[in-house]
Formats: C-alpha cells, structure tokens, sequence
C-alpha cells in the first residue's frame, strides 16, 4: 500500500466535564496492519489498516491489525463509566456466502509501529474481555464502527502495566475467499476513544476519640469505640461522646464533590455493649466541628464546640436491625466540598445523643478497633473541572475556526465544498484515492466551490486543504 503524503497530522485528547463525571477523547498513538503473506514487513506507516483474508495476492494471506491508546493521563483511581471506541471505516468487502465478522482483542506484549510484524506479533493476543466486532454488508461499504470497550478500559486503568494495546482478527480465518474490514489509521484518521469516568476514593479517618465526662480530663484517643451514650457507672451518671476526622488533602482543592458517605459500623463492646434504648430514645446527631484538635490530649473538658446545625439521626436501639449508620446526604456532601475547598476548615465532626439522659447508647467500632473491616470509612467521589484540549502529537498548529463541510457526502462523483478560516489567496486542494494516488488538484478562488469525480471508482477518497499555515483533511465516499 502507497503511503499518503500528508503534511501535517495532529492528535489532540479532548476532556469534557459534565454531571460529575469526565469525560476524555483520546486518539491511537500507534497502529498497524499484521500480514501473513509478508510476515517479516512492517506497515506501520500505512493510511488504512485491515482485517481480512486473502490479502495480498497469497492463499493464505490473513491480514489482522494492532493499535494503541495512551490512557496514561487518566487518575488511577478512575473508574470506568463507558470506554466507545470509534474505528473509521476506509472500505469494506464481502462476497455473498462469506462474512467478515470480527473480533477485538487484549494484547498481551509490547509493540513498535515502526518495527512490528506478523511474524513478532500475530499471536500476541488474549481473547479474555474480548469484544465482538459485527460483520459488514455484503459487497462494497465504508461503515465506522462504534464498540463499547469499557472493561478492558478498565483493566488498563487497573493495571497500567497490561495495557500493551488492542488485535482485530476475523472470527474464522480458515475458509477461503476474499473478505476485509479497513480502517483509517493514524497517518489519516485515527481511531478515537472516549472515556467517561469518575473518581472514587475511600479514605480511613486519620483521628478519632472518645470523649468521657466521667474521666473529663482523660484522653481517650485510642480507644476502641466510637460512641454516643447516657449511661451510669457505678451509679454515678456519665455521658459518652465522640470525634472524628479524616485528611482529605489528596483530593485537589478544585475538585467537585459528587457524592460523600461517612460510614460507622456496629458491634459488641467489651466494655460498652451495643445500642440500647433501656428507658430512652438514642436520638442523635452529627455536628461539624469549629476548631481543630489533637487525638492524643482531646478530651471531654477541652474538645473544640461545634458550628451550625447538624445531621439529625432517628432512633437506632438495636444492633441487629441497624448494623451500620451511614451520613450521605446533601448536607453532609456540602461539609466535605467545605473541607476539601478549604482545607483549614476541615476539623471534623462530633457525634452525640440528642439527650444526655440515662439510658440511651450509640456504640460503633472506632478507627482503633482491632477489626480493621468495622473501623469507619469516609467514601468520596468527585471530578476535577478541566476544559483544556492537551495535544499528545502536533507537528503544526490548526486554526480551531477552521470548518471544512462537503455536502453530499457519500456522493455519486459531484459534491460541494465550503471553506471557513482559510486565506484562500494561498488555499490549494488535493484528493487522494486510497492507493494514495493524487486524482485531482484544485486551486479554488471562493470558499465556496464544487469538486467532480465522476469517473473514478467507488471508494473512500481523502480530501486535503492546505492554505501555507494550516492543513485539515477530510473523508470523502464516492458511491
């Protein structure tokens, strides 16, 4: 296959941000077609790459294609909401009776452009996450296809290292017959693929403390429970409260919070019990605290007094029906957006009973429980605004006015092209068949001009503007 000789490529990763998730388009930073029937040959500069049989002019000749994103920039705690992968059609074939049916698959070794072949590589492949490519119509088309990719997008993310790049291969190689799938690689179009995600992390709290006005002057900032209680001991009445916060400076100060759970787990105190409601209501409350403290000398005489009002809990008597006490609301996700924005403001919270009246008790495990899987737990999910285009290739800067519409297109051999943000003093137009022949070569005085290929063959056919400054290139089907 003849090269194209483009003058300029560009590949830009475009982020969005949008309904507390981001969304980013990255495109192949390499690809290339694997051919059996020349084994030993690289085609990594090629404009279009296929998946076939009979490629070649060998019996035997299977051609399949690799390709890699750079999804490096994405947070490593990105999950996964969707992964689309776009593969630009070039031209299509399948003779009646045969099917050009394919499939998409993990590879599972590292790659060249410039040096990869079928003879290093068309075996590098694992067909677990694989994704199944539909078939084409019979006879001639240029159709892109669109394939959801998100778990193996995930498992990139998951494990960076794994990420060695995507194989396509026809489902059955073995019958013979002439049948392909072409695409537009880099050197043209590349394949795109557009992440949507959201970050999401758990984070354990950094401090925690019981406060004992029985023992008002004791610190307590190891102790195992996280309580809310009235109680007696030795019939001497005592109140039980506690504090918690959790370092959240990971996060960026400019991040959107979308969602915040505080979570506390129930158990059975050696010391303490459980939940009770004996002879009154376990009614409480969370406050969020005004000033900061030290875990190892808080105690119920000095803690910091708490600021604005609270979330309100009902009652919770019973270990078994209530296992787990969980903060996610509104007001809750606005202190963390607080703590997070404003990191000196972040000095925790408080939780107590609504009355500190005998008898009524709140015990949950601390983050000093010998239990690590009961110790409480602060889940945050956010994005980070961004509306910055990053160019990861760019051998020249594009005007972002400029606009190229070609109206029809498909075509039957004649079409109108409309140029925006172009000198047209200097504007020259090419078009290319996919062999990279030059068919025709235009000089247009108008932005406004018409192109006639009457006369060639069916097939995709690359448009390039080029006005001394700036290149765009286009698609153009011929039917």
């Amino acid at each position: 296959m003849k090269k194209i000789n483009l003058l300029i490529v560009i590949f830009l990763t475009v982020v969005l941000t949008s309904f507390g998730q981001t969304t980013v388009t990255f495109f192949a930073d390499k690809d290339a077609t694997l051919r059996e029937a020349y084994s030993g040959q690289n085609y990594g500069s090629e404009e279009i790459m296929f998946v076939g049989k009979d490629i070649g002019g060998s019996p035997s000749g299977v051609a399949r294609s690799v390709l890699h994103f750079d999804i490096s920039s994405l947070p490593a705690n990105a999950h996964i909401e969707s992964a689309i992968i776009t593969l630009y059609g070039a031209r299509h074939y399948v003779p009646v009776g045969t099917t050009n049916k394919s499939f998409l698959y993990n590879m599972t070794s590292p790659w060249n452009e410039s040096s990869v072949t079928w003879a290093s590589h068309n075996g590098s492949y694992t067909t677990y996450n694989g994704v199944y490519i539909p078939g084409t119509a019979i006879g001639h088309s240029s159709t892109d296809k669109i394939l959801n990719i998100t778990n193996i997008v995930q498992g990139w993310v998951d494990n960076p290292s794994n990420n060695f790049g995507l194989l396509m291969k026809l489902i059955d190689e073995g019958p013979s017959g002439f049948r392909i799938m072409s695409f537009l690689t880099r050197e043209n179009q590349a394949a795109s693929l557009k992440i949507t995600y959201s970050q999401c992390v758990e984070i354990s709290p950094n401090k925690d403390a019981l406060l004992y006005s029985y023992s008002a002057n004791n610190n307590y900032g190891t102790h195992t429970d996280f309580n809310a209680r009235s109680w007696t001991r030795g019939g001497t009445p005592e109140n039980e409260r506690s504090v918690l916060a959790a370092d959240l400076t990971s996060i960026p100060t400019n991040a959107i919070v979308t969602s915040a759970e505080l979570i506390f787990t129930a158990y059975n105190s050696p010391s303490k019990g459980q939940h009770s409601c004996l002879t009154n209501q376990n009614t409480s409350t969370l406050f969020q605290l005004a000033s900061s403290w030290n875990e190892t000398t808080v105690t119920w005489n000095n803690a910091p007094s708490t600021t604005g009002a609270g979330i309100a809990v009902g009652a919770e008597c019973s270990n078994i029906n209530f296992p787990t006490r969980t903060y996610d609301n509104n007001t809750f996700k606005s202190w963390v957006q607080n703590w997070v924005t404003n990191p000196s403001q972040n000095n925790g919270v408080l939780l107590k009973v609504d009355t500190e009246t005998r008898y009524r008790s709140l015990v949950f495990a601390s983050s000093d429980n010998a239990n690590t899987a009961i110790r409480p737990k602060l889940n945050i999910c956010y994005y980070v605004p961004s509306s910055s285009i990053k160019s990861f290739r760019k051998s020249n800067i594009v005007n972002s006015n400029t606009e190229v519409n070609i109206n029809p297109n498909p075509t039957n051999g004649q079409a109108t092209i409309l140029l925006n943000g172009f000198d047209m003093e200097n504007t020259s137009v090419e078009i290319f068949n996919v062999n990279g022949q030059l068919v025709k070569s235009l000089n247009p005085t108008s932005n406004y001009f018409k192109v006639d290929l009457m006369g060639q063959s069916p097939g995709v056919y690359v448009v390039k503007i080029f006005d001394g400054k700036q290149v765009k290139v286009k698609k153009l089907l011929v039917n």
